[in-house]
């Protein structure tokens, strides 16, 4: 006859078990990623040196942004006159600060990801001729970031805020409001 405390140990040891196990197997899901310093930006580079940008959906909308004589922006596609220069240096602004999240050592498969093809394409053109490209994919599951591949195929998590409004001038671009004009007051005056 089995005394009631051997049995109850044999029970504990086969939940530990059961929970060991369980354990061993949600590892071996869990992708391997390197938190990377707050400090890593993604891109060097200074707002003067921007020439142009150049921003592409996978559903084939773009953008493209150019730096005019002055200094200002032109918005080269779509042909618009008045440019909201605001929106497109705060959008510049973001860009240049966004950090690295976290740098994916053994990133799964590039579509898993959003990024086979890319869901959006942000070029940079540097006074210099030179170009920065990084492909978005899609949003990690924390929601806080997206999945980039940079220019020398490394895949990171960048933050949502710093991509955000980069991102949105493909939906709004950054045409600015003329006012709408003063209304004549036609009444005859004595």
């Amino acid at each position: 006859m089995v005394r009631r405390s051997t049995l109850l140990v044999v029970i504990l040891f086969m939940v530990l078990l059961a929970v060991l196990f369980y354990w061993q197997r949600t590892q071996d899901d869990v992708q391997e990623a390197t938190p990377t310093p707050a400090s890593a930006a993604v891109f060097d580079i200074e707002s003067a040196n921007i020439n142009g940008l150049r921003l592409e959906d996978i559903n084939g909308s773009f953008l493209i942004v150019e730096r005019d004589e002055t200094g200002g922006w032109t918005l080269v596609e779509p042909r618009v006159e008045d440019v909201d220069v605001a929106a497109i240096d705060n959008a510049i602004s973001q860009l240049l600060s966004a950090n690295i999240q976290t740098t994916l050592n053994d990133p799964p498969a590039m579509a898993d990801l959003g990024l086979d093809p890319p869901i959006f394409k942000v070029l940079i053109v540097l006074d210099d001729g030179s170009q920065a490209l990084i492909n978005v994919g899609k949003e990690a599951p924390t929601g806080a970031g997206y999945y980039v591949l940079t220019d020398d195929r490394k895949v990171i998590v960048v933050s949502t805020f710093s991509l955000q409004a980069m991102l949105d001038l493909l939906v709004f671009p950054p045409i600015a409001l003329t006012p709408a004009p003063a209304e004549v007051d036609s009444t005859p005056q004595p």
